[in-house]
């Protein structure tokens, strides 16, 4: 239900072509492509059943898909942008109940000029005190020019060391994990913009910049919270 809740039912896959070829207990995708989201989809699957326990493998790249009209009208998005990624899963045993606890797999991601619905980094960061001044700045929303990162995908999560979030206001670099379930877990250092700098300490040199701010993104994806990272905030 949660899936059909997210992604637009009305949607139509275009222009979809592909290549099979079944050999005793192979069966081999080696090319499909198709148009959908705006966007295109390509790559090639694999499923073997020679051995006891049967193995699949699916690896996609994935070019310029809407996410706005990849969910459903019907819920408010989380996060708006085009999706640019290279996907490689692979799976071992049957599909059953626990096929996504077996479920890994590993790529790299990038999502460019969006919005993030549910999260106002700059409101958060400025309920710190040192940063007060950026409660002003409080809007509802993220905006930013590029979300990117290399990602890995076992135990039902999936799980980034590399993460970059830029913005015309600020830059984020860190690592963490989102989980099946959309649960956020991310331990993150903040870059505020030489203009925003200056806000929060003028004394700071006009193409200076404030950080780094660490802080942690936790909490379900339709209601993260931005705290202070109780490891790291003294050294700020």
């Amino acid at each position: 239900n949660s899936v059909r809740q997210f992604f637009s039912p009305t949607e139509t896959i275009e222009q979809f072509e592909t290549q099979l070829a079944l050999t005793g207990k192979h069966f081999l995708i080696p090319e499909f492509k198709f148009l959908v989201f705006s966007g295109s989809v390509s790559g090639r699957a694999a499923l073997d059943q020679s051995e006891q326990i049967p193995s699949s493998f699916l690896e996609m790249d994935i070019q310029r898909l809407s996410l706005s009209r990849m969910q459903s009208s019907s819920t408010q998005p989380p996060l708006l942008g085009n999706l640019f990624a290279h996907v490689r899963l692979s799976g071992q045993g049957p599909f059953d109940e626990g096929w996504l606890d077996r479920l890994k797999g590993d790529g790299s991601v990038s999502i460019t000029n969006g919005e993030l619905h549910t999260l106002d980094l700059l409101g958060g960061l400025g309920q710190i005190a040192q940063l007060a001044s950026l409660e002003s700045f409080k809007s509802g929303v993220t905006r930013f020019d590029d979300i990117r990162g290399d990602f890995e995908i076992s135990n039902e999560k999936v799980t980034t060391q590399n993460a970059m979030l830029v913005s015309e206001d600020f830059q984020m670099e860190g690592q963490g994990d989102v989980s099946f379930e959309g649960i956020l877990n991310f331990r993150l250092s903040v870059y505020l913009s030489p203009a925003l700098s200056q806000r929060i300490s003028p004394r700071l040199g006009e193409n200076t910049r404030l950080g780094p701010i660490p802080i942690l993104i936790v909490g379900p994806v339709s209601k993260p919270q931005v705290r202070q990272d109780p490891l790291l905030i003294s050294s700020f």
